[in-house]
This record gives C-alpha cells, structure tokens and sequence, in this order.
C-alpha cells in the first residue's frame, strides 16, 4: 500500500526563507520611501545645505583673514615709517571691516602703539583696552596691552591707577618674564603717588620671587635709595 506524501512541491530552505525576507523588506522600505518621498528630499536637501553652508563659512573666513593680513602689512609698514594718521586710518579700517580676524587684534595693538607715539593717551588707552576685552588671546599681546593701559594712566600723571595696573599685569603673568618689570613700574609709579609702602611690597617681591630677573638690582637700589 503507497503511503500519503506529507506535503507539495519542492522543500523551501532556510536560505531561500531569509532571502524572501529580505526582498519583503526591500519592498516595505520602497514603499516607505514613495510615501514620504517629500520627507526624504527636504531631509537630503537640508543636509546638503548645511554642508555647503559650512563650505561657504569656512572659505569666507580664509578669505577674511587673507584680506585682513594685507590690510595689517599696509598698516603697519606705514606705522614703522611714523606716518601715524596713515596707519591710524588702515588700521580702524581694519579693525571695522574684519573684526574677529587675527590680523584686526594686531591692528588693535598697533592702533594703541600709534595713537601712543602721537601722545593721544586717551585713544592709546582705548585701543589696548578693547584687545583685552575682544582679543586677549595671545600672551604677548596681552602683556604688551596691559602695559599700554597702564602706560597711558602713567603718562598723563595718574601713578596711581597706572600702578594698581602694572601690580595687576605683574599677578596675571606671575611666572613670566615680564612680571617682574610690571612690579618695578608699579613700585615706581607707587613711590609717584606717595605710597610708598606699596612699593615697597612691589619691590620686596621682586627681590624675594624673582632673583634671577635682570632688574634685581634696580629693584635693590630703589628699595635703598628711595624707601628706607
């Protein structure tokens, strides 16, 4: 007697099962996509977009700080041949049309430097100011616009504002070189003033911190001579 067969047609394998699976899959997310191709598209787009956008910021700024580096070069060659209402012109052009650039905060430091050498302190102390307040991103520059600050107060005959500055710049930079000159200017524009106890802190701390600076003796000298 022939026995029933249990089944149909040829046996699907495992194999052939997943690759139905995936063909279905296939088709729903075909599917997906006709439904919210609208959705897709503004999707690609924006991501397009802010691709270019990046592209467009990141040359733009190149350019900027290429066009700004120029400008500087002019400024500051007109600067070095003391033709200060030329540089001073260049420069606040400058620092108006590329503000933010590396060469606009130079060019703030050159702008202070030339309205110094035209003893305009009141500009010279203007200009170093906004570095530290817009800039301030290198330690030089900073040195060099605190020292001008101070410098301004200091040549108009105002020691102490000027030494409260120096003291200031001279806590700042604490482990450079220019700590030490910081606290000679304070002591001397305290000695100025009539405080002539806070210039003696100044300058005992330059002989206490600082005993390898080269205005040690100064420091010592001062101390002797003007104080005690």
């Amino acid at each position: 007697m022939l026995k029933a067969k249990k089944g149909f047609g040829p046996r699907v394998t495992k194999r052939q099962l997943k690759e139905d699976q995936f063909i279905t899959k296939i088709f729903e997310f075909y599917d997906l996509a006709i439904r919210y191709q609208r959705e897709i598209l503004y999707a690609v787009i924006a991501v397009i977009a802010v691709v270019l956008i990046g592209y467009w910021i990141a040359q733009d700024k190149v350019a900027s700080e290429q066009n700004a580096a120029i400008e500087f070069s002019r400024g500051k060659m007109a600067y070095e041949t003391q033709n200060y209402d030329e540089a001073i012109d260049i420069l606040t052009a400058l620092t108006q049309n590329f503000d933010g650039t590396k060469s606009a905060g130079v060019g703030v430091i050159y702008l202070g430097k030339a309205y110094r050498a035209k003893k305009d302190y009141a500009n010279q102390e203007q200009y170093f100011q906004i570095y530290l307040d817009d800039y301030d991103d290198d330690d030089l520059l900073s040195v060099a616009a605190t020292r001008g600050v101070a410098a301004s107060f200091d040549e108009r005959g105002e020691y102490l504002k000027a030494a409260g500055i120096y003291e200031k710049g001279a806590a700042r930079f604490h482990d450079g070189y220019n700590a030490p000159l910081f606290l000679l200017d304070a002591a001397r524009c305290y000695i100025l003033a009539g405080e002539t106890a806070k210039a003696k802190t100044c300058l005992e701390e330059i002989i206490n911190d600082y005993e390898k600076s080269p205005v040690l003796p100064e420091a010592k000298r001062i101390l002797a001579e003007k104080i005690e």
